[in-house]
């Protein structure tokens, strides 16, 4: 309450009012810096409104929050045109960043020049974020355990987390801040997100591989373009922007209104925001429902969507998801996933992914097949390549270096070991060479597979 008693501290100087009894001596007032502003907005209102405790009622509270908003506006102006003057960041002033209730004054225009009495002054309410000053309840057992998963979903990238991860930042935006535009632009990045890599899961989930998949993403450039052509086929359901459905809703209310606020300018309402919002709500709520109807064929898509949860709540968890989910033979899911959508992102057309792959970057790595040869790997982890080089390339490679590498490939040839292996050469170099053969590492590396199988090595051999 720290803030409304500095309000209403202001206000009873201001004003020369009595000092209000809950304001004593020994109350402390924060001592950084406030701006304050004195704002007077005509409103028109019957003659007996200003004599209601609480005033008005209906529309007589929404001329007065009108009008509120009308003064806000104003504010609002003024410190653009600061920012254009000075050119010093400047957070716009809003009914979110302001405290719940402020002192306000309703008079007559016939009074204005009359000195007011302490009894006119009363609150308005501004808003409803009185939890933001209320610590949350102690976790119960229960909470620890959602918690645990949240926080392992968090730390693996798990796809809906990434996706909430601009929820977040948009709701912050819109009920914390105030600032509707910046929530739509949010509420539209974690949507385009979320479609992008449900579509990238699906395509993983299917054994497709990274540069098949940029090919498909580039064949369709576009966001909607991919929305008309891809989920259909592979989700069912209503992907049309022009029906009524929730992929629809996302159209209008969040891709569309995204595009007036970027290319435009245009700067929404908070109904449009919080339209957008639920809107891009829906749309994860419906790829989830979609996706817990494909069970059969895409369970680890499903999971990584709606989670058990989600997927409790729709009457869809099983015994076989819940054996699949523990299987041990399985992939890790989530980091090959990742490594896969990098290289997918590296193979597409004019890539921001893409860095060209380097000889001085790489590190030199011996690379025992599962049937028994043996090849030398320069591996440039930075642009996340790898090549196949010849022994007569390699650079500062000791003897000792060479006879440790062939004791360890004999000891994994006496275990009978049935895996790809990787052994890397510590201070080793390649010579540099103009026709380098650079492919994805996941490809030559074993423990880089992208691959649902956990089977992606090509058989490629050094000379």
């Amino acid at each position: 309450m720290r803030e409304v008693d500095l309000l209403f501290q202001v206000a009873t100087t201001a004003l020369k009012l009595p000092k209000p009894k809950r304001l004593n001596a020994t109350q402390k007032v924060p001592t950084s810096d406030r701006t304050v502003v004195e704002m007077a907005v005509p409103v028109r209102l019957p003659e007996t409104a200003r004599d209601r405790e609480p005033p008005g009622e209906g529309s007589e509270i929404e001329e007065l929050s009108d009008a509120f908003d009308e003064g806000v506006a104003c504010i609002r102006d003024i410190q653009r045109a600061y920012f254009l003057a000075r050119r010093r960041p400047i957070s716009l002033i809003s009914r979110e960043r302001l405290p719940h209730m402020i002192p306000f004054l309703l008079r007559s225009i016939s009074e204005v020049a009359k000195p007011p009495s302490r009894d006119e002054v009363g609150l308005f309410m501004l808003n409803m974020n009185l939890w933001q000053g209320v610590r949350d309840a102690d976790f119960e057992s229960s909470d620890f355990e959602t918690f645990s998963a949240a926080m392992a979903a968090q730390g693996q990238g798990v796809l809906a987390a990434r996706y909430l991860e601009f929820v977040r930042e948009g709701e912050v935006a819109l009920d914390l801040n105030g600032d509707p535009r910046a929530s739509v632009i949010l509420f539209a990045t974690a949507s385009e997100v979320l479609l992008d890599e449900v579509l990238a899961h699906v395509l993983w989930e299917t054994a497709m591989r990274p540069e098949e998949a940029a090919a498909v993403f580039d064949a369709h450039p576009g966001l909607v373009q991919r929305v008309k052509s891809q989920y259909h086929q592979r989700l069912g359901g209503d992907w049309s922007v022009d029906s009524t459905g929730a992929v629809a809703g996302w159209f209008i209310h969040v891709s569309s209104l995204r595009n007036r606020v970027v290319h435009s300018g245009y700067e929404p309402t908070t109904i449009e925001a919080r339209t957008a919002r639920s809107s891009a709500g829906a749309l994860q709520e419906y790829i989830a429902d979609r996706l817990s109807l494909r069970l059969a064929t895409l369970p680890r898509t499903a999971l990584a969507t709606a989670g058990r949860a989600g997927l409790e709540s729709r009457g869809r968890w099983s015994r076989t998801l819940q054996d699949l989910a523990r299987d041990p033979t399985e992939v890790p899911w989530q980091a090959t996933f990742g490594r896969w959508r990098a290289a997918m992102q590296r193979s597409r057309r004019d890539s921001y992914a893409y860095q060209a792959p380097s000889d001085g970057e790489a590190l030199v790595v011996t690379v025992l097949r599962r049937d028994g040869r043996k090849q030398f790997v320069a591996h440039d982890p930075r642009a996340g390549m790898a090549a196949v080089v010849s022994e007569r390339e390699l650079d500062k490679v000791t003897p000792e270096q060479m006879a440790g590498v062939e004791q360890h490939i004999e000891a994994l040839r006496k275990g009978g070991s049935h895996a790809d292996v990787s052994i890397v050469l510590r201070g080793a170099s390649v010579r540099p060479s103009r026709n380098r053969t650079w492919v994805h590492e996941y490809r030559l590396l074993p423990l880089h597979t992208v691959m649902v199988t956990g089977d992606a090595l090509d058989p490629i051999y050094a000379e």
